[in-house]
């Protein structure tokens, strides 16, 4: 799904060649035409031939697409850091109790006395 964002960006503002997009992309000529292949036949990119040249660009319904990826993504994102903040909080909780509550009775002289024996 990230390689299908990745190609329908790289095509997002001017129309660019599979040989630009492979490069863009650090990917394989083959995966690369696989998936130029699969995102035209939904209707995702579009072709333009100019000469011998073949170029690709991002269609109207591959930018509506990509718009709910960005959304999605975004949510994933926010959903990872609140996690992750929650997580250090409730760690930092457990921290500050530790430190306030648990140290000085770790820390107590019968506890010192018990652990010289």
């Amino acid at each position: 799904m990230e390689l299908i964002a990745l190609i329908l960006q790289t095509l997002k503002n001017s129309s660019t060649t599979s040989y630009a997009l492979r490069k863009h992309a650090g990917t394989s000529t083959a995966q690369i035409k696989k998936y130029l292949e699969l995102l035209m036949r939904i209707g995702f990119v579009e072709t333009y031939i100019t000469g011998d040249k073949v170029s690709y660009i991002t269609s109207g319904t591959g930018l509506a697409f990509l718009k709910q990826y960005n959304v999605l993504w975004d949510m994933l994102q926010n959903a990872y850091y609140e996690t992750n903040q929650l997580t250090l909080r409730k760690n930092n909780a457990i921290g500050l109790t530790y430190n306030r509550i648990l140290q000085p009775i770790l820390k107590s002289p019968l506890q010192s006395a018990r652990a010289q024996r």
